[in-house]
Order: structure tokens, then C-alpha cells, then sequence
């Protein structure tokens, strides 16, 4: 079966390419007959920031970014022509925004399925997801959602009959004896990237209350981006910078969750969370603002973790407290954080994949 993938940048360190990197690796290792291509618009760097399979072919679009609206029909005329000559079997969008880039010619021809990496209702109105998901729930074989609660969004728009399916992103498990929850580690952990979106301002105000009463406990809040400043600026104004620290992007997730305490995550939306899993991984307890989407997929609430009302800072201060303050909840916490993991198992994940591409095929 000959599969090609369509994504902005495969080169890139984001979580779209994460995961779509290892979903084509195990792909690959469980289907021989598996032949893939990855199309980009354009690659930033010469290789793939995140490993994949020697055998996957890869295409380049444009040699530099460009503006997905001014050159719409440049991109769609070079998409076409390319996909012509590949000849697939699927194609699977990376991006329900990416529908628009998919000429009538190509849906006609082909099996896609057009893969949700936010939610429903993400987007302005006449912006390129709103004409995305109702090009994709007029013409895909398959949308692709990342939640349950999305695909409850999806159905309810889905006059043609469109499959839509729930399919999580997988985490890749490490051997369990390898994993060593550390119960004495006074150490909290966060990460993502530093723009608004995430509200780690929040952990920085909870960090104050708290640490009032767990002065020898710290914070560590993992990547960059444009509010970088502005963070650091309101951990030297509350008097934090012995105590929160901002440690910059950092790839080996050994360092970002290993030895630590529990993990927090105060976005403000998100497609699915996959930082939660990566933490899970750890056998981290996890803290989250009860958002769409994703945290109530990942954590049960009071078994794995808690979740909080979105924006509640004062209630955010007082589940971080508890956490502190009851090495046994962390323990057991700790232990049901990683049975959750099963439904997010790698070959389960590939399977529902390749059950998808035989339907369709």
C-alpha cells in the first residue's frame, strides 16, 4: 500500500511531527508492504528532528517557508502535481487547515483522511481551519480526531456521512524497571512552549502561595517562546528566582521529567496534551486546568491526577499543596499515572491505524 503524508514541516520539533514520526516508524516495523512518503511544505532543517525510518521517502514543496494564504494557489497547483506522480493509495493530512490545499481533482482520485491536531472549534470564522474541517466533512474518507469530545463535535457536523474516528496519539513506553518514580523529589515540573496559551504566569502566582508554606521546594518550567521575557520579569518581581526556574527548550526528556515530583499543565485549550503522556511516562502525578481538550481523556480525576477549574489559581495552589504535603496520595498516584498508559500504547495506536488504511483501501 503506498501512503503519503502531508505536513507543514516534518523537520521541525513540534508535537504533530513527534508523533507522526513514530507513528510511520511502527508503520513500517509492523508492514512491510507499507511503501510511505512524507510531503512538507518546507523544511526549516536538512533532516528530521525526530528519527524515522531510513526507507520513508521524503518531498520538499518550497525550499523556504512561505505564507500558506498568499501563495494558496501555488501550493495547491505543486501538491497536485506531486501527489499525481506519487500516485497513493491514502493520503493522510496532517492538519484539518491542510484540507484547503487538496484540489477536487485529488479527492476524487484518492482515499484521505485529514487528521485534527486542535479541536472543532478552534480557529476564527472564514479563517483556513473553518474552510478546512468543511472541506474535510464534504470530501475525506476518514476524519481523525485526537479526542472523544471532538468527535462528539465532529458528528454533529457531519452531514455526508463521513467516518470520524478517535484515534489517540501514541506514547512511546520506556521498560518499566527503568522508571523509578522518585517519592523524595521536592521538585515540580511543566513545560511547553512560553506564549500565552499556556498561562504559565499561573504556575509562577501559584509558585508564590505555595511556596510560603514549602519553602524547599522549587519549580521548573521547560521551553521558549515569545513570553520568555515577561515570565522571567514576573519571577523577579515575586521574588521567585531562587525558586522558579525557566529552564529553556530541552529535547532529552530524561532531564525534563526524570527525578521529579508531579507535573502541571495550566493551558488555556489543547488538541490533547501530550506532554501529560510524556509525564505519565515518568509515573509523574499529573495537575491540569480541566480544558477542551484532552486532560479529561488523560487524567481521572483523583486517580492519576486532579483537574482543575480553568483559571482557578487559588485552587491549582491548593492541589499542588496537597501533593506536597502527602507522599503517599503521590505514591499511588504515581502508580495508577502509569497503568493509565495503556490505552495510549504504541501498538495498539498503529493498529487502529492500519485497520483505518485497510477500511478505506
Amino acid at each position: 500500500m503506498k501512503i503519503v503524508y502531508f505536513i507543514r514541516d516534518i523537520s521541525d520539533c513540534g508535537g504533530i511531527q513527534q508523533t507522526t514520526c513514530h507513528i510511520i516508524n511502527s508503520l513500517m516495523d509492523a508492514c512491510r508492504g507499507y511503501d510511505i512518503s512524507i510531503v512538507s511544505l518546507y523544511n526549516k532543517n536538512h533532516k528530521s528532528f525526530f528519527e524515522l525510518n531510513s526507507k520513508v521517502k521524503n518531498y520538499v514543496l518550497f525550499e523556504r517557508v512561505v505564507d500558506t494564504r498568499i501563495q494558496y494557489f501555488q501550493i495547491k497547483s505543486r501538491l497536485n502535481s506531486l501527489l499525481l506522480k506519487i500516485s497513493p493509495n491514502i493520503i493522510v493530512v496532517q492538519g484539518i487547515a491542510y484540507s484547503n490545499y487538496i484540489t477536487k481533482k485529488i479527492w476524487s482520485l484518492y482515499k484521505v483522511i485529514v487528521c485534527e491536531h486542535g479541536h472543532y472549534y478552534m480557529g476564527g470564522r472564514f479563517g483556513l481551519h473553518w474552510f478546512g474541517k468543511k472541506i474535510a466533512l464534504k470530501n475525506a474518507g476518514a476524519v481523525v480526531t485526537l479526542t472523544s469530545l471532538d468527535k462528539y463535535n465532529y458528528d454533529a457536523n457531519n452531514r455526508k456521512g463521513i467516518i470520524i474516528k478517535t484515534i489517540y496519539n501514541p506514547c512511546v513506553l520506556k521498560n518499566d524497571c527503568c522508571i523509578q518514580y522518585n517519592i523524595n523529589s521536592k521538585t515540580i515540573v511543566s513545560c511547553g512552549s512560553l506564549d500565552k496559551l499556556k498561562r504559565f504566569d499561573h504556575i509562577i502566582l501559584s509558585a508564590e502561595k505555595v511556596l510560603k508554606k514549602h519553602p524547599d521546594w522549587c519549580f521548573n518550567i521547560y521551553g521558549d517562546g515569545p513570553e520568555r521575557l515577561h515570565l522571567e520579569e514576573l519571577i523577579s518581581e515575586h521574588k521567585l528566582e531562587n525558586k522558579v526556574f525557566i529552564k529553556g527548550y530541552e529535547n532529552n526528556k530524561d532531564i525534563i521529567y526524570g527525578d521529579k515530583s508531579f507535573f502541571i499543565m495550566t493551558s488555556l485549550f489543547e488538541g490533547f496534551g501530550m506532554v501529560l503522556l510524556e509525564a505519565t511516562q515518568y509515573k509523574l502525578p499529573l495537575i491540569s486546568y480541566d480544558i477542551n481538550y484532552g486532560p479529561k481523556e488523560i487524567i481521572e480525576n483523583g486517580v492519576n491526577g486532579y483537574l482543575v477549574e480553568s483559571g482557578n489559581i487559588d485552587l491549582l495552589s491548593e492541589k499542588i499543596s496537597e501533593f506536597i504535603d502527602n507522599a503517599d496520595k503521590r505514591r499511588i498516584m504515581s502508580n495508577m499515572a502509569y497503568i493509565s498508559l495503556n490505552r495510549f500504547d504504541k501498538r495498539n495506536i498503529t493498529n487502529q491505524w492500519i485497520e483505518l488504511f485497510e477500511a478505506l483501501a
